[in-house]
């Protein structure tokens, strides 16, 4: 046996070399681990970033890193961890309310931010954690323990926290404490005047009407867009100009809306009441933020409830809001997801008109969802796909929605959407066969782009051979409105309580695959190599088609290269979704009579027919043929879902003179209403098209049509709405240039509702 003696001095020298390696690996691992940690929470893994983070916080306490990663473990636990505690739901948005994830998980947050102010006392994130545990005991409704931490952060900032500042102000509002809240404020506006200034405006104006100084709370209110403007346009200058505008709107909007509840409180007698109760299942539900909003306009999102009034219910569900202004009102709730998971809203959308001094009621009850029967958790389906669903007493009809379930590298699920699948289904069952249905989905005109190429299942459509779905069912009455779903708030579940199945892959082919995986160049040559030994393949010639007419790149659109493919898929299989597809891709390459003659094809089918009959009026006015167009479209209008011409007709109207005309369009069309009061205004200022420019476009001469225009204000409205008419695509440059050359703020505006 060999053997190897070690005198005592080498004996030594290995301790001491061992003790450097252990050294060393203890002053370099903390940092390789923290780092790592960091690259999961910037992909969004936040449970493997706070694993991470808790490595170091619990292995490497004495390491330069410990504080730091103890205090980032924190923030991912308060903020759930990717669980969300507290969501909003406004009637046309839904989201996560504070930020903060479910109690258990705040609870395990103040634990690790107490440990980092007990460890670290001299760490600058022990004095941020002053600010989290305020925030985390405001989550919990633990006013007191909120304030004290609140006041020791300012204490240790000196101030310098507006976060603290604004905080604790709110704090104070909400417990009436409203001479401490304008006191705190006043104090940030003095010692720290550039700490988040229109923010502490916004509270000092809020704590001086709850003190009912109304006068001195409007001149703060009418104040702030005037500093918004001046500060904003400095601070954000390198941010581009609609940036700029963008932040100047928000707080006139925020503005705005303060003045209004201000003169209800000044108004007295003439103002009215909203009252209510949330309820679940009958029960009454407490706790809940209820906020008012009022001339609702669908532009506020459940993150933006700055200003807007708000109400706590009490043990008996009830919540009031007085001193209200006419006019028309919706309801916002923020609670907490876990109380409501498996339930839903009766009723998501509902407004109401206030009269002057009335008093009405506007209840809410969470009900529970629609149960699924089938398929459910990662079912595989061959031939057909069973769908049932449980019977929901009073509904007339059901509409089924389906997604595409997502997953990373690793197999997690990172993503699910749902699109409107099938309409009108008047069981509480729906038998697919995928085959069939497979065929169909291939001219899917839902089309999205994303890393700067199109999305795959925009090409082979959103039912595919080996795709993995999730779904779910909306209930309506007679009457359409909406009764139940299945979907309900559930933000997040267990994947095994997912409703999901797959499609078998079994028709899947290589050159599929490769497109599936965004080889885009390896699948199209795959797809030419089958198409050389089959030439009638009708799924390789289609998905070409598609990539040709959808542009791999947005900008690399080539519908006359598509319409050569889609009319050899023609050749093979004369179906009304070929022809459209085929008439469309002519449309959109200036093959005017081509596209025409296949859509007069298209005629008394099943294709869509206001669709049909609205590429004919548009080609009617590519060839030079405005009027017979402008009459056809009165007829579009009238059919089915014909409103969906939109704007068109509005404009062409008008280029001709019609302005009467485009009025009765804008008021039948969809998003007519958006611009309906500018069109009166128009109308009413007696504008129009003048005489030889008119002539020319009534002719179908629209190049020198836009040589007669001139430099005036409106000349250039009628110049951009004629590019707008002439376009295939939108021309968003062209647009761009037009409404900065009208110089007219009326004229502008009215353009960029209706044209851009």
């Amino acid at each position: 046996m060999f053997k190897v003696r070690l005198t005592g001095r080498q004996l030594v020298r290995l301790g001491l070399t061992g003790l450097f390696l252990l050294a060393a690996a203890y002053l370099t691992a903390p940092g390789l681990i923290f780092t790592r940690a960091q690259d999961f929470s910037s992909r969004g893994e936040t449970k493997k970033a706070t694993a991470y983070y808790e490595t170091v916080a619990k292995y490497f306490p004495y390491s330069a890193k410990a504080a730091r990663a103890l205090y980032f473990s924190a923030q991912q636990d308060i903020r759930g961890n990717g669980v969300p505690g507290a969501i909003n739901i406004f009637p046309r948005s839904i989201g996560t309310g504070d930020g903060f994830g479910p109690k258990e998980s705040i609870e395990k947050a103040i634990g690790k931010f107490s440990a980092v102010i007990e460890r670290y006392p001299q760490s600058p994130w022990a004095r941020h954690s002053y600010r989290e545990l305020g925030e985390a005991y405001y989550a919990l409704s633990d006013y007191k323990n909120a304030e004290y931490y609140l006041m020791q952060s300012l204490e240790e900032s000196g101030m310098g926290d507006s976060s603290s500042t604004e905080l604790l102000t709110k704090i104070y509002l909400e417990q009436e404490q409203n001479e401490k809240a304008l006191e705190l404020v006043n104090k940030s506006l003095a010692q720290k005047p550039t700490a988040n200034p229109l923010e502490m405006m916004r509270l000092k104006g809020e704590a001086l009407m709850a003190l009912k100084r109304f006068d001195q709370a409007r001149q703060i209110f009418e104040g702030i867009p005037i500093k918004a403007e001046r500060d904003l346009t400095e601070l954000l200058q390198d941010e581009g100009q609609e940036t700029v505008r963008m932040n100047i709107d928000h707080w006139q909007e925020i503005s705005q809306r303060y003045l209004s509840q201000l003169t209800g409180l000044e108004e007295g007698e003439n103002t009215g009441v909203i009252r209510g109760r949330i309820t679940k299942n009958g029960e009454p539900m407490a706790d809940v933020k209820v906020y008012l909003l009022q001339d609702y306009d669908d532009s506020h999102y459940s993150s933006n409830t700055e200003g807007i009034p708000f109400d706590v219910t009490d043990q008996k569900g009830r919540y009031q809001f007085e001193n209200l202004t006419a006019g028309e009102y919706a309801l916002g709730l923020t609670l907490m997801a876990e109380d409501i998971r498996g339930y839903t809203l009766r009723t998501r959308e509902e407004r109401i008109t206030l009269a002057p001094a009335q008093a009405a009621i506007m209840d809410r009850d969470f009900i529970p969802v629609i149960e699924l029967k089938s398929p459910l958790a990662g079912t595989v389906k061959e031939d057909i796909i069973q769908f049932a669903w449980q019977k929901v007493a009073g509904a007339a009809y059901y509409d089924i929605m389906l997604g595409v379930v997502n997953r990373d590298a690793e197999g997690n699920i990172n993503g699910t959407y749902t699109g409107s699948f099938r309409h009108d289904i008047r069981d509480n069952e729906l038998t697919v066969d995928i085959q069939d249905e497979i065929k169909k989905s291939r001219f899917s005109r839902s089309i999205s782009y994303s890393g700067g190429k199109v999305d795959p299942l925009s090409v082979l459509g959103p039912l595919y051979y080996g795709g993995e779905y999730t779904w779910g069912v909306v209930a309506y009455d007679e009457a359409g409105e909406r009764i139940s779903d299945s979907t309900g708030y559930g933000f997040f579940a267990r994947e095994k309580d997912l409703p999901m199945f797959k499609i078998e892959d079994t028709g899947l082919t290589d050159a599929d695959r490769l497109l599936l995986e965004r080889k885009y160049e390896e699948a199209v040559a795959q797809y030419q190599k089958r198409l050389q030994e089959n030439s009638k393949d009708v799924h390789a010639l289609l998905v070409l088609a598609r990539l040709y007419d959808l542009g791999i790149e947005h900008d690399q659109k080539n519908p006359a290269e598509a319409a050569k493919y889609y009319r050899r898929v023609l050749a093979v299989e004369d179906t009304p979704e070929v022809r459209k597809a085929l008439a469309d891709a002519y449309y959109n390459a200036g093959m005017n009579q081509e596209a025409m003659d296949i859509f007069e094809t298209l005629l008394g089918t099943g294709e869509e027919q206001w669709y049909v009959h609205y590429r004919i009026a548009r080609l009617q006015f590519h060839l030079g043929e405005p009027a017979k167009a402008l009459a056809n479209l009165k007829n579009v209008v009238a059919m089915e879902n014909g409103e969906y011409v939109r704007e068109f007709p509005v404009i062409l109207a008008l280029l001709l003179n019609k302005n009467e005309q485009a009025l009765w369009f804008a008021e039948q069309v969809d998003d007519g209403s958006e611009y309906l009061q500018l069109l009166k205004q128009y109308i009413q200022k007696g504008y129009a098209v003048k005489t030889d420019s008119e002539k020319a476009i009534a002719a179908g001469h629209y190049d020198p049509a836009l040589e007669s225009l001139g430099d005036s204000a409106h000349d250039q409205f009628i110049k951009g709405l004629l590019i707008r008419a002439t376009a295939r695509n939108y021309p968003r440059e062209l647009l761009e240039e037009s409404i900065a050359e009208i110089n007219d703020d009326t004229l502008a505006a009215f353009f960029e509702k209706l044209a851009w």
